[in-house]
């Protein structure tokens, strides 16, 4: 089993996993990793919680390169922030 870890934003993201690899997420991109990768490191847990990036069980045996043209249809559509009001 993988973990998918999608950037969510339009910059690019860079993520220390556990293992010390430098992972460098271009906008709106996705890559599988083991578990392990992430498991307890604060860094990825502070960027989930920022809705930075977004890291969900993924039922593929192979990790991906970063091209997920293949899923860019099924992605979820994110939320959008709300506007600020004028003072008037």
């Amino acid at each position: 089993m993988t973990v998918r870890m999608e950037n969510l934003t339009i910059r690019l993201v860079t993520v220390v996993l556990n293992s010390g690899e430098v992972l460098h997420l271009p906008p709106r991109q996705a890559v599988e990793r083991e578990p392990v990768e992430v498991a307890d490191n604060a860094k990825v847990q502070k960027l989930q919680d920022a809705l930075v990036i977004s890291v969900t069980e993924s039922d593929k045996d192979t990790a991906d390169t970063g091209d997920d043209t293949d899923q860019e249809a099924t992605r979820k559509p994110t939320k959008a922030r709300a506007r600020r009001q004028p003072n008037t």
